[in-house]
Parts: C-alpha cells; structure tokens; sequence
C-alpha cells in the first residue's frame, strides 16, 4: 500500500508529500454523472457499486494518494431516523423534532442502517486493491449540531444560545459523540485507514467560545477514533482565531483553509501536529502557471518539517478542470522525488 498519508499524518519521515483533496470525487468529473445518472444524491449515496466507484475513481484519474469515502455528513443521522434532504441549495435535515425528543432519536441510532457507506469502504478498497487508504469522515460535534438545529439556513445563532443552556447543551453534545463515535468505528471496521472530522461550521464560534463549550467534545471524538489505531484529520474553516486551541484537539493533523498563512498557522498549532493545505480552489480555474506558482510557494513554506499533507484549502470547485488538478497533483509528486 502506498501509506505516504498515513507516515505523514504521524509526522514520520515520507519521500515526498501526499498530496489529496476534499470533494476529489465531484461534479467536475466527467465520469460523476456517468455514474450518478440524474439519480438523487440519497439514492446514489445508497448504491453501494456505484459510491466506491466513485470513492476510487479520483485515485485512477488523478493520482492522489488517498481515496475518502463517498457519502455526505448527513447521512448518518439518517441512522437515528431523520431524513436528509439534497435539493440544490446545500443538503439540510427536514424533520429535526424538538431537543428532547431529538436526543431519544441520537440515543436510538442504528448502525446498521447506514450500513451501505460501510459496505462502500470495503468494496472501494477490493476496486482500488488497498492501493492507497481509504480515508472514512463525519461532522465534527459542533458542526453536526449546527446542522441539526440550525435549520436550512444553518443559523449557528441558534446553538450558540443553546450553549448558555449548560444541561442541554452537554446532552447534545455527548449524544453526538456517542452517535458519530459509532459511526467512525464502522467505517474503520470496514476498513477505512484514516478518519478525517469535518468542523467547517467552528468559525461561527470565538475563540472562548470554541474553548469552553466545543473543544472537550471534539477531543472526546478524536480520541474515540485515534483509539482504533488510524490517524485523524481535523477540517477546518476560517481558523485564524483558533489556531491554538485547534491544536489542542488531539488530532493528528489540522487541515486549514486559504485565509491562513501556512507556515504561521503551523507555529501556532504547534510542533506535535501536522496541517493539511491549503490551495485556494478557485485558483484552479486559472492559468497553470499561477495554480503551480501557489504550489511552490505553499511546499517551499512547509519544508524542513515533517507532516505537511497537501490539499486545498476547502473542497474541489464543480467548474475545475480535470486536467488542472491532475496537473497540480504531479508537480506535487515530482517536487518530494
């Protein structure tokens, strides 16, 4: 197996960075919509071929050194009996109940009903021959509540003020870990090889905020999934005011966005963590030389450290070219040979 991504993440010696990204197995592909074919997000999330089809196709097309599960944060809270819905405008939950009916409904949930992403694990690591790991994911807690209470329009308002209510707030949060704990370890079982928890929604809260209410979930669901033995990779938003604090997760890796000056955001992180990063998306839909141009830059930052995985700084644009990103994934690889 190539394990360039798993060395990385515990900052030990690697031959060159490896390099993956967030969403690699998206619209701009020619092949997704072969295999979506017009079909609904939950029901192409629920074909088990046809989603480790697309978990292995960016390896085959582009190179990267790591494939993530194809499947959404919502799915699994479909396992405690919500219903996602993709309609366009960014998936939301549609039949959230009041909080505690909410919580009976996170202390039911079933496994097993979201077994199709684990099922997506294993048959996406019999196509790609364990050729590469297979990195499973799920919402950080904060972000995962955001999405629960937050409604369609993801108001983050409306749980910070759940966080004043200390009872409640606590309840959803260990519910949450509990849940999403489960769910990591299903998809390490079926053999994912790294974990990555997204926390896109963190950058809504302060610094004191994330600190005092959010940080002790986050470890605790860190710590859940460095127990079976795999690296976690914590995603991140926006994080310039939480550096620090992001660094005392537990995660093996912090993967920041573009807002952020690597090289300064690794110093405050902090030595015992690697960082994953951190392209501007959109500079792929410009000329090569400007795409590769922010490439040096971002390898020459990171040199002479060891854990830097590159990335974008957020998920892969609809409108990329293939050939940008394939482009970009080789001048990685030939930089580190």
């Amino acid at each position: 197996m190539n394990d360039l991504l798993l060395r990385a993440c515990r900052l030990e010696e690697t031959e060159r960075r490896p390099v993956w990204f967030m969403r690699q197995a998206g619209r701009y592909l020619p092949q997704y919509e072969q295999i979506r074919r017009g079909r609904p997000l939950d029901e192409l999330f629920r074909d088990v071929e046809s989603s480790a089809e697309l978990t292995a196709l960016p390896v085959r097309v582009l190179g990267v050194d790591a494939a993530i599960v194809f499947a959404d944060l919502l799915t699994p809270f479909e396992g405690a009996g919500l219903r996602a819905v993709y309609d366009g405008s960014g998936p939301f939950l549609a039949n959230v109940p009041d909080l505690p009916e909410l919580l009976g409904l996170l202390g039911r949930f079933e496994a097993n009903s979201v077994h199709y992403v684990y099922e997506t694990v294993s048959l996406s690591r019999k196509i790609l021959s364990d050729s590469v790991p297979i990195i499973g994911f799920a919402g950080a807690p904060y972000t995962a509540s955001v999405y629960l209470l937050g409604g369609k329009e993801r108001d983050a308002a409306r749980v910070r003020a759940l966080m004043r209510r200390g009872p409640e707030w606590e309840r959803l949060m260990e519910s949450l870990v509990e849940l999403l704990g489960i769910y990591v370890e299903e998809q390490v079982r079926a053999g994912a090889r790294a974990v990555a928890l997204f926390d896109t929604l963190a950058y809504t809260l302060s610094d004191e905020q994330f600190r005092k209410h959010v940080l002790q979930y986050s470890r605790s669901l860190v710590l859940r999934a460095k127990s079976l033995n795999v690296p976690v990779i914590y995603c991140v938003r926006f994080p310039a005011h939480q550096l620090k604090s992001l660094g005392t997760t537990g995660a093996d890796v912090i993967a920041v966005d573009w807002t952020v000056d690597i090289r300064k955001a690794w110093l405050e992180i902090g030595r015992s963590v690697g960082i994953q990063g951190n392209l501007d998306p959109s500079l792929l839909l410009c000329d090569q030389h400007l795409v590769l141009e922010e490439a040096t830059r971002i390898l020459v930052s990171t040199e002479g450290r060891r854990g830097h995985v590159f990335s974008l700084g957020h998920g892969v644009h609809p409108l990329t070219p293939v050939d940008a990103l394939r482009a970009l994934v080789e001048f990685v690889k030939k930089w580190g040979a």
